[in-house]
């Protein structure tokens, strides 16, 4: 997976918990100690954010993040069989 790919996928996580939790992104960024700015720029996907920011973010958001090797992950964009009715 390419960096541009991991960046948006990590920030669409991101995005998604927060929503979930009824944050909003200043909400999220007073509870990790950081500018709305950066929890725009990582939801949006951007590359260069700082990985202790991000780290503070994930704990915020009372998330882990967890590394797998690559070739233990199913590839992306895996088309899933659909359910017979």
């Amino acid at each position: 997976m390419p960096p541009t790919e991991g960046a948006a996928w990590i920030g669409a996580a991101l995005r998604a918990r927060r929503k979930d939790l009824d944050l909003t992104q200043a909400e999220a960024a007073g509870r990790a100690d950081v500018s709305v700015r950066f929890i725009r720029d990582l939801e949006s996907g951007k590359e260069s954010v700082h990985l202790g920011l991000v780290l503070r973010v994930v704990d915020a958001l009372d998330l882990r993040m967890v590394l797998t090797r690559h070739h233990d992950l199913p590839p992306p964009h895996t088309a899933r069989p659909r359910p017979r009715s």
